[in-house]
């Protein structure tokens, strides 16, 4: 069992393993920018969570025009970032290939064939990818 496992199973997870670092990624960023701006982090550290929580804190931030300076740059930086990340984890999942494994029986014993299938479409699913062609083994 625990060979099947190696053999078919880790092979095909390694190709979602950037997607899944990148989403670690986003979600520790986000975290952290929470916990600064609820003043849980470390005050001693810049961050843009703290940045946040320092200009809510001032009365006057959406009267005095304070918001354009103090507000906007980090919360356009961390949705910036967000958006990035969200794009770098698309991008390797929507190119994944199936591996497909068929064993037969023949004459000679027990044969293995593998087979690599492309993706047909597009991570959203709307447009044919050109040039992708799906094999099969014969």
């Amino acid at each position: 069992e625990l060979r099947r496992a190696v053999v078919h199973v880790v092979p095909a997870t390694f190709a979602l393993l950037p997607a899944n670092v990148v989403a670690t990624v986003r979600v520790a960023l986000v975290a952290e920018a929470t916990l600064s701006f609820l003043g849980l982090g470390d005050p001693a550290v810049k961050s843009w969570g703290t940045m946040l929580g320092w200009a809510f804190a001032y009365p006057l931030l959406f009267a005095s025009g304070a918001w354009l300076w103090w507000a906007l740059p980090p919360a356009v930086a961390i949705a910036l970032v967000l958006v990035a990340t969200t794009l770098l984890a698309a991008e390797p999942a929507a190119g994944v290939a199936t591996v497909h494994v068929q064993y037969r029986k023949g004459r000679g014993g027990w044969s293995r064939s593998v087979t690599k299938r492309s993706p047909r479409y597009t991570s959203s699913g709307s447009r044919p990818v050109s040039g992708a062609t799906e094999t099969r083994s014969p």
